[in-house]
């Protein structure tokens, strides 16, 4: 279904619109009667809100937890990179994000390690601030997202990651370096202490190439 991507699960079964790898595996019925009762975790296992250690996303956990499995089954690429991604819902929870700047302004954010071809093998939903990983210093929220999803890169081996701004600063490179990865980001200026350039507006009256 997700391949296809017709707007209605009804008209996989349509005379019209019928998809057969879809259609001959089930009923319509079948289809809707599992989508309203599924369930991937145990209720009553669920730690109430404001408890230590609450899990927002208790009730999809085991699903996430097998996704990641598979995904870093895959063996990686060389060229890696970490970005956010929106995941389109418009319903009521908490965990919805707006950001104007999406094609999709609503919607789950997720930050994921994926390579040059999409494939991805490492993701975090995004359910509140972004803690250090145990053992690893506290380099703020999009720092810590990078650490956490690079936990899985094998140091010493080439590989480079990229990432754009947000992601980016000294801090980050300089643990990443540590662990041989090679990275590249663009900078914000305001992530380089002590650092002192010329203004942008100054440097795009000086033409391309200047530096």
């Amino acid at each position: 279904m997700s391949i296809y991507g017709l707007p209605g699960s009804c008209m996989y079964w349509n005379s019209t619109t019928r998809v057969d790898c879809v259609a001959d595996t089930m009923t319509m019925h079948r289809w809707e009667a599992i989508k309203h009762n599924i369930h991937f975790a145990d209720n009553t296992q669920l730690i109430p809100r404001g408890q230590p250690g609450h899990d927002q996303l208790h009730k999809v956990r085991p699903l996430l937890t097998s996704l990641l499995e598979s995904f870093q089954a895959i063996p990686m690429d060389e060229g890696l990179c970490v970005d956010e991604q929106i995941v389109p819902f418009k319903g009521r929870s908490g965990l919805k994000q707006y950001n104007p700047k999406k094609t999709k302004h609503w919607g789950y954010k997720i930050y994921v390690l994926s390579d040059s071809n999409g494939i991805a093998y490492n993701f975090q939903v995004h359910t509140g601030p972004m803690s250090p990983m145990d053992g690893m210093p506290d380099i703020g929220a999009s720092g810590n997202i990078v650490l956490r999803l690079a936990s899985i890169i094998p140091g010493n081996q080439s590989h480079k990651l990229f990432f754009d701004n947000w992601f980016t600063s000294v801090d980050l490179q300089t643990i990443l370096q540590k662990r041989k990865i090679h990275c590249v980001g663009t900078v914000r200026q305001n992530r380089l202490a002590g650092g002192s350039f010329s203004d942008d507006k100054v440097m795009k009256k000086k033409g391309r190439g200047t530096f």
